[in-house]
């Protein structure tokens, strides 16, 4: 007959562990999924905020009676034009970004986002992905869809690259 005062036998305690283990890696797993969405779903946020403030920066130039052209947005910083949460925005692109901001681009009127480190390996290899968006902005009827005299801006998602593979320069 077994003593009630001994407790758990080493093979119990092995299986307990193995299952809270197991249950740790797939939560784990879990909420750096949620983490990617979340993260993608401010992507598409501050894009659809940066278009909007383009175009209203537009419109502001227009009314004003400034010039209006592809060539100008290369002389504001989207950026400044929405207020981002500090430590977001990462200003002018120097060519090496810090994960979790915005920057801009002004020669390729690009808009970057590197992204959080994916997982482990990412952050040992120091990979870094990044998001892009083009700007491209006219002022002519075609491009406003039928609309003389207006403006259009939008934001152009490029494919993403990883910044220890080909860098952008």
């Amino acid at each position: 007959m077994k003593d009630p005062a001994r407790g758990f036998s080493l093979l119990e305690l092995i299986v307990a562990l193995c299952l809270i283990l197991i249950f740790a890696g797939v939560l784990a797993e879990r909420i750096q999924a949620y983490q990617k969405l979340a993260e993608s779903y401010n992507i598409k946020e501050t894009a659809s905020e940066l278009t909007a403030a383009l175009r209203i920066a537009t419109l502001n130039r227009l009314a004003a009676g400034k010039k209006v052209d592809s060539t100008w947005f290369s002389a504001v910083n989207p950026l400044s034009l929405i207020d981002l949460p500090s430590g977001i925005d990462g200003g002018l692109w120097n060519g090496d970004g810090r994960t979790g901001r915005w920057y801009y681009y002004p020669s390729r009127q690009e808009l970057l986002y590197v992204f959080h480190y994916n997982n482990f390996l990412d952050r040992l290899l120091d990979h870094k992905k990044i998001v892009r968006f083009r700007i491209i902005g006219a002022y002519n009827a075609h491009a406003a869809l039928g609309r003389a005299n207006s403006p259009f801006v939008r934001l152009i998602p490029l494919p993403a690259e990883t910044l220890s593979e080909k860098g952008v320069d």
